[in-house]
């Protein structure tokens, strides 16, 4: 590392020895002006002589006292190039100091602190089959369970689940009480203003759900004018359905059982939900429901994270593309669905 040069004492000293040089040399100049006017007979060769030569030293020593102030000057102007050198060298040690304070912080991203702490907390629902439920035992289980606690192991940490209820789940994410967020979020321009996503996980699509017997009430999006439709609060559900379609009684809800309740119950007339979740549904429970239509729109869902947090987010897209390599991806694709939904 470079260091300062310090100048203030040669500065110092140097210009003292010129205060002290010129001051003798004025005391000199003095003397010899008088010892002039004393022999300075003109009809005096002797006394001329001794005139001129001390003439010749007057102005030698005139001449010395300016270089003397000359030197004054140069000490100086020396003395400020040196202390703009050592303001220019503080400087560099100051932002060499600084830098490796930035290198630090960046060092100490998400990533590590999740090694760290050795779990990656995941918010999800707990309550939205087959993708996160309460098994038989009271433990979670699920896809996005197993994917989540996959994932985790591919990043060398254990899933730490947080079940959140989902109009809570992304403050849940921006306050920082969980690291990521795994429970079908889908990927959408709107969302990514605000949160980083990984490469998607699944492909699934919007589809409306209805009593059984009432199949043919809703074929396309425009069937569901005039009904009553009950879609998760803040849900990508809600948002498409207020966008898309017109003279619809939209109805939220916070939880997944009461809005099928009230499906069963004939309270609304169609729920719109994941596919992957309706087939589910209807396949496992031999319910009173029944899938309607073909599915509305495309979806991508992908693991949601806070922005800025590049470290964690490469980490999570190379474990999902080791996943998707090894197998892994697929076969709980295949254990939940019983089709590759992953792509």
């Amino acid at each position: 590392m470079a260091q300062v040069i310090n100048t203030n004492s040669l500065s110092l000293i140097t210009q003292n020895n010129i205060n002290k040089n010129q001051s003798a040399l004025s005391t000199s100049i003095e003397r010899l002006s008088s010892g002039l006017r004393i022999n300075s007979a003109k009809d005096d060769a002797a006394g001329q002589a001794i005139a001129n030569r001390f003439t010749s030293n007057i102005k030698g020593l005139t001449q010395a006292a300016r270089n003397a102030n000359d030197g004054i000057s140069l000490a100086q102007t020396a003395e400020g190039a040196l202390s703009e050198i050592n303001n220019n060298l503080q400087r560099i040690r100051e932002l060499t100091v600084a830098g490796m304070s930035v290198k630090s912080f960046a060092d100490e991203g998400l990533l590590n602190k999740v090694k760290e702490r050795g779990t990656l907390l995941v918010g999800l629902e707990g309550t939205y089959p087959p993708f996160s439920f309460q098994g038989d035992d009271g433990k979670l289980t699920g896809f996005e369970v197993e994917f989540a606690q996959q994932l985790a192991k591919h990043l060398g940490v254990e899933a730490s689940l947080k079940p959140t209820k989902w109009d809570g789940m992304l403050a849940s994410l921006d306050s920082k009480r969980i690291d990521v967020v795994i429970n079908q979020v889908t990927i959408s321009d709107e969302r990514k203003k605000k949160y980083d996503f990984s490469t998607p996980y699944t492909i699934s699509g919007i589809q409306a759900l209805v009593k059984k017997g009432n199949e043919g009430t809703i074929k396309t999006a425009a069937d569901l004018k005039g009904k009553k439709v009950g879609v998760g609060l803040g849900t990508n559900y809600e948002e498409w359905l207020r966008q898309n379609v017109q003279g619809v009684d939209v109805r939220t809800y916070d939880d997944d059982p009461t809005k099928y309740q009230d499906l069963r119950v004939g309270r609304i007339d169609a729920i719109l939900v994941d596919r992957l979740a309706a087939l589910d549904l209807v396949k496992k429970t031999n319910d009173t429901l029944a899938v309607t239509g073909e599915a509305f729109s495309r979806q991508e869902s992908g693991v949601a994270l806070r922005k800025g947090n590049e470290d964690l987010l490469k980490a999570v897209n190379d474990a999902i593309a080791e996943m998707q390599k090894d197998g892994t991806l697929q076969a709980l694709s295949e254990k939940w669905f019983g089709a590759d939904v992953t792509k």
